[in-house]
């Protein structure tokens, strides 16, 4: 699919959103489905849109896996890129080590993100705008 294509799908999961159909699951209780999820930059020019699953890992009480197919995109003509970032803990075998915030997605060529964690929790993704004078800024979640 084109990016027309890509972007006139996205308006319309993005729409669907915007109507309070689909939410991020908010608790353990929720997890095991897949989640349309979206959100837009405080300036309104950066936007992410996509799925997340979130499902218990078999056998464990606090264990999840975290699944996304995530697509972040610009709407104004200016010279920011939009940044969709991620942050989550994961289990190393030992222990959970924090992952802090770090962009997986640009609207400057990398546009698309699809990634597993099989072993993770407490995932939350934002979309900011971007130029290399400010950096990230008015940044939102995605939910």
């Amino acid at each position: 699919m084109g990016h027309v294509g890509k972007r006139l799908a996205l308006l319309v999961a993005a729409g669907t959103l915007a109507a309070g159909i689909a939410q991020a699951p908010a608790s353990a209780d929720e997890a095991g489905a897949r989640w349309l999820v979206g959100g837009e930059s405080s300036s309104e020019c950066s936007g992410a849109t996509g799925d997340y699953t979130y499902s218990r890992v078999p056998g464990s009480t606090n264990t999840y896996s975290a699944s996304w197919n995530l697509y972040v995109y610009d709407s104004c003509p200016s010279a920011e890129v939009a940044h969709l970032r991620v942050e989550y803990d994961e289990w190393n075998g030992y222990s959970w080590v924090h992952t802090n915030w770090k962009t997986i997605a640009t609207s400057a060529g990398n546009d698309e993100n699809a990634s597993h964690l099989p072993k993770s929790r407490n995932a939350h993704f934002k979309v900011c705008d971007y130029t290399s004078s400010r950096g990230n800024h008015n940044c939102l979640p995605v939910t």
